[in-house]
């Protein structure tokens, strides 16, 4: 008997899944390819419910914690290591073959989690960096590390 071909995991990793375009593009995509054999999660940084968008049954949603604003560049860095380090160990346990970003912030700590694992990373993002800053050390980052 042949067994039946295995679910190709993709990994959506997003802020979180409220009203916007993008989380509505995650939403979409993701409860699509779970429903036509693919095997599909989606990472959040924030917790459920802050949700506006809903996932169907077959999408496996992992919540790596909640949001907070810091309260200086020091927490941030720390927080967002924290972040890269959870996201890390959630792409090892997975071993997906895929990891799509499609939001600038996230896409810098999927990039930097992703270094060294056998998951290609794809990442996207939907603005002009010329025209939208994110800052001084975010504009360092998304150059230098988007190409990684």
């Amino acid at each position: 008997m042949i067994p039946p071909p295995r679910k190709e995991e993709i990994v959506f990793v997003i802020a979180d899944l409220q009203s916007g375009g993008t989380q509505r593009v995650v939403s979409i995509l993701a409860n699509y390819w779970s429903q036509n054999s693919k095997k599909v999660t989606v990472i959040t940084l924030s917790g459920p419910e802050t949700d506006f968008f809903k996932l169907s049954a077959e999408v496996n949603r992992i919540s790596l914690g909640g949001q907070t604003d810091s309260s200086s560049l020091i927490s941030g860095l720390t927080a967002n290591l924290q972040r890269i380090r959870l996201l890390r160990r959630e792409l090892q346990k997975l071993q997906a073959r895929y990891a799509i970003g499609l939001i600038s912030h996230t896409n810098i700590l999927l990039t930097l989690a992703g270094l060294g694992l056998e998951t290609r990373i794809i990442i996207s993002e939907r603005n002009d960096p010329r025209r939208q800053s994110l800052g001084l050390v975010w504009n360092f980052l998304r150059r230098f590390i988007y190409p990684l």
